[in-house]
């Protein structure tokens, strides 16, 4: 990593610890501007009316999906995409009318969670889960993905969260960088059973807010 990367994830790991959900919010318009790459989406709550777009992005980036090893219909299902649109939980980047990047975000953790040993102990709803982050294959490399999960990191300071939490499979190496250059931290891995996978291994992340 070079040092202007190095400057840059420390200037915005500064930004949260010494900023209040106020402050955050105040900011929060002026400063993701400069997260995002040049000519960048901003991020969106979905409505039902989003639903068969959403349900068409993610069957395109699950049949080209190599190290996720997703596959739709086992994971993700129409109806884990529908559940997550009615909850308002839904969120996607869109550009020249389409959809370019999309995720989950649940306001409280599952139960299995309660198993990591994370590095602060949370209730339940002190914590937003990221669940079903992707981005159109057409337009990966462009730092989508970064953007979106630093708008999930302020959006769940400014909703009183204490820690963002997600799981990675294993093998998902591209994932596991992505994450760990935001700052995340990895706190155990975990073998779960999932549809597509079968019994696999998960690494557990966690961020502090």
């Amino acid at each position: 990593m070079n040092r202007k990367k190095d400057a840059a994830l420390e200037a915005y790991g500064e930004y949260f610890t010494n900023r209040t959900a106020d402050d955050i919010r105040r900011e929060y318009d002026e400063q993701r501007d400069e997260w995002r790459p040049c000519g960048a989406p901003r991020m969106r709550r979905c409505d039902q009316n989003d639903l068969p777009r959403l349900t068409e992005f993610y069957r395109r980036v699950a049949d080209a999906s190599q190290y996720s090893r997703w596959a739709f219909g086992l994971h993700p299902t129409e109806a884990m995409i529908a559940d997550y649109v009615a909850q308002g939980a839904a969120f996607v980047e869109e550009t020249d009318g389409g959809i370019a990047a999309a995720l989950a975000v649940t306001p409280q953790q599952p139960p299995e969670y309660r198993e990591v040993s994370w590095r602060c102990a949370l209730r339940d709803d002190e914590v937003a889960v990221v669940h079903l982050l992707a981005v159109d294959p057409r337009l990966q490399g462009r730092g989508l993905a970064t953007a979106l999960m630093r708008e999930v990191l302020a959006q769940a300071k400014v909703d009183g969260k204490r820690a963002v939490r997600l799981d990675a499979l294993a093998t998902n190496l591209p994932a596991h960088r992505l994450y760990e250059a935001l700052g995340f931290e990895k706190r155990g891995v975990f073998s779960w059973y999932a549809a597509n996978t079968g019994q696999a291994d998960f690494y557990l992340y966690e961020y502090l807010l």
